[in-house]
């Protein structure tokens, strides 16, 4: 529940980030966007057991933000460049790769912070058939710790990958004609 207020925030926030990278092309929104979440693990980097839980909201807020900037930056470039007749090719393969990163985070995560502690209780704490009692939960923190780190990385990549992309060539339709645009 603490995790709501981020997908609040990108849900009412992503058609207006959607008509800015429309207007002003992909690179930037999307590049705020990485930086954005970037911010949002660098907060969640900074909990520890004792830490209140609106940090998390805060830290949810912000990853939100950037991921209403982001998502549909992402999409506008990907659709954008598509060739008339291959739209929903275009977006089929957007969904599964998105569908593919969103697993993989998870089984990442997982993975880095089961290191950390036995196997066993790390099922048992993301299927919510435990709690993290008896000293656990320090060690559990850590390794979600690693695993924050590691997802910093990929981003810190998007953030260079996106940034440096060159200026967008997108099709504008006008009146039954098409002209290259440069944004």
């Amino acid at each position: 529940l603490l995790l709501v207020p981020g997908y609040v925030v990108a849900s009412a926030l992503g058609p207006i980030a959607g008509r800015l990278s429309d207007k002003i092309g992909a690179r930037i929104p999307a590049t705020l966007g990485i930086a954005m979440m970037m911010g949002a693990i660098l907060v969640y980097l900074t909990l520890t057991v004792t830490t209140p839980l609106y940090v998390i909201i805060i830290a949810s807020v912000i990853g939100g933000l950037g991921t209403a900037m982001f998502y549909p930056a992402n999409n506008s470039a990907v659709m954008a460049n598509a060739r008339r007749g291959f739209y929903g090719g275009a977006n089929g393969l957007l969904r599964t790769l998105a569908n593919l990163g969103t697993l993989s985070s998870y089984v990442l995560t997982l993975t880095v912070a089961s290191l950390s502690i036995p196997r066993y209780v790390a099922f048992e704490v993301f299927l919510g058939t435990t709690n993290l009692l008896g000293g656990v939960e320090q060690s559990f923190l850590n390794g979600i710790k690693a695993a924050l780190v590691v997802a910093l990385f990929i981003l810190l990549v998007a953030l260079v990958l996106s940034a440096s992309r060159g200026k967008e060539v997108r099709v504008e339709k006008i009146e039954g004609t098409t002209k290259p645009s440069t944004t």
